[in-house]
């Protein structure tokens, strides 16, 4: 008795799973004549696929790419500022004593225009 009703349990599970296979391969079949059609629509690129941290496969499209591509020359943009600010912070001392010997000669320069 019990194994007929596992038997028809299986059966029913195995229907079950090759609908969902179908309906998941339209889907596919669906998500791929989108791409097409926006490819044809818009002229963008095909999508690359390629596979996620948690091994889904992901469509890149070219707006991502050209993000990434973005963020990738912002990071190197705060690089160069870091390494500039880093420099300056080095030369402080050399650029207060340029300063002081501004301020000094503008001194002298008004010390030398009040006597005459």
């Amino acid at each position: 008795m019990t194994t007929n009703l596992l038997k028809d349990e299986n059966t029913k599970l195995k229907t079950r799973l090759f609908f969902v296979e179908s309906e998941l391969g339209k889907k596919d079949k669906v998500i791929d004549d989108l791409l097409v059609q926006q490819e044809n629509n818009f002229g963008l690129p095909k999508a690359k696929l390629t596979i996620g941290k948690l091994g889904g496969i992901k469509a890149e499209t070219h707006l991502v790419i050209n993000l990434k591509r973005k963020i990738r020359d912002i990071n190197n943009e705060k690089l160069l500022f870091i390494a500039e600010i880093d420099s300056l912070k080095r030369n402080i001392r050399s650029s207060r004593l340029s300063e002081l010997e501004v301020e000094n000669k503008y001194y002298m320069d008004e010390c030398a225009r009040l006597r005459h």
